[in-house]
């Protein structure tokens, strides 16, 4: 996966700079470039047959187009924010211009600031450029600076570059120092900052579930996997079976074993006083069973009637703003697995969950939130923000 998405970031670069395809130019080099090539080519060949555009042959498609006469010209076309040029965008600018269609280029709400104009501007501001042993280090200054900072209305600015590096440790310190009760997930706290990159989807606990109940293998279930099924607060758990299920666990945990068997733990008295839990357990018994080859878009809908099955998520009929867009997102998941059929044809119950984990795990998830006063943003994202405080982290060079 890590080579195919490197060599589809290449086959991108290739298209939008005009790079020269000549054979040569690849044969001659390493191993890695002639391997290229013949992925390329194949590429190419399955886009053909599938009558598909990969999305950076988008714009060339939309070019030709409006040549021929199939998508109209606009009367005006305004661009916001672009840094970068390529010669692919260039292409379709010219062919604008030749057609006098006016074009505008608006970069910042206000004009550029010169060189000269900055350096007045920051000698009149308090900047200072601090020094720390780490990144956690860091973090955790910052976070006590914006606390110090923080004032009603005033807005406090976080860039960070490689943003994808430092998130974890920003949102676990902001949190810890900005909004402490909001480290317990059931607390649903605001949170007085906002990250502008997500995290994969497979990251959140009611997802993670989800793919932890479809992905089970065998009847024998690690012991640590049972236990979160037992008490997870994403499965149907009824008050009134906390007790009841807080002592199986604490037998099995009791009884030295590493696994537990499902039809071992579905006894006569687990029924009784635990109907939801062994609800779940004959659901999870039964999706495990099935060991039949079905159409991607077959399994999507059976992992969705399995989930309703076993009640996941538990209390779905009124789920926090957070859960309800974790669960849109998921749903959007299952239709990109059901949107796989012509390509993957016929494959069992653990092809089809691998593929669903898959996509989780590429999709960034970041929920809505309220305009919040403190912004972290990576560096492209900044031009252009203004704030009346600002830390810029990670400047290392």
């Amino acid at each position: 996966q890590g080579a195919a998405s490197h060599a589809s970031k290449a086959y991108q670069l290739i298209c939008e700079y005009r790079l020269p395809e000549d054979p040569a130019g690849f044969d001659n080099y390493t191993e890695e470039t002639h391997t290229f090539r013949r992925w390329m080519t194949s590429y190419r060949k399955q886009l053909k047959k599938w009558q598909a555009l990969d999305p950076s042959e988008l714009l060339d498609s939309v070019c030709q187009r409006m040549e021929q006469g199939h998508i109209p010209f606009p009367g005006e076309i305004i661009f916001y924010g672009f840094d970068e040029i390529t010669p692919q965008f260039k292409d379709w600018i010219n062919l604008l211009e030749n057609k006098k269609i006016p074009v505008i280029f608006k970069p910042f709400e206000s004009d550029p600031v010169s060189s000269d104009q900055l350096k007045t501007m920051i000698t009149q501001k308090n900047a200072t450029v601090q020094k720390y042993e780490d990144a956690n280090e860091e973090v955790t200054q910052c976070a006590r600076w914006i606390r110090s900072v923080y004032q009603e209305g005033k807005t406090i600015g976080i860039i960070v570059p490689k943003l994808e590096d430092y998130r974890g440790i920003l949102e676990r310190e902001f949190k810890a120092e900005l909004a402490p009760a909001s480290v317990f997930p059931w607390e649903e706290k605001h949170i007085p900052f906002n990250i502008s990159m997500g995290t994969p989807l497979s990251h959140e606990p009611m997802v993670h579930l989800a793919l932890l109940l479809l992905s089970q293998k065998s009847k024998r279930i690690p012991l640590l996997t049972f236990s979160t099924l037992v008490t997870s607060p994403f499965l149907n758990l009824p008050p009134d079976e906390i007790q009841s299920r807080r002592d199986l666990e604490w037998k099995l945990r009791g009884g030295n074993t590493t696994h537990v068997i499902l039809s071992n733990v579905v006894t006569p008295e687990i029924k009784e006083r635990c109907p939801a839990l062994a609800s779940v357990l004959k659901g999870l018994k039964d999706w495990m069973d099935d060991s039949s080859s079905r159409l991607p878009s077959e399994w999507a809908r059976g992992i969705s009637r399995f989930l309703k099955k076993v009640k996941w998520p538990s209390g779905s009929e009124s789920l926090p703003s957070h859960q309800f867009q974790t669960l849109k997102k998921w749903n959007e998941c299952l239709d990109d697995l059901a949107s796989l059929d012509r390509i993957l044809q016929k494959i069992n119950r653990h092809q089809a969950v691998a593929h669903l984990a898959h996509t989780a795990i590429e999709t960034l998830f970041q929920p809505q939130t309220h305009e919040e006063p403190i912004q972290v943003v990576g560096l492209l994202e900044s031009a252009g923000m203004e704030f009346d405080h600002l830390w810029i982290m990670g400047c290392h060079a």
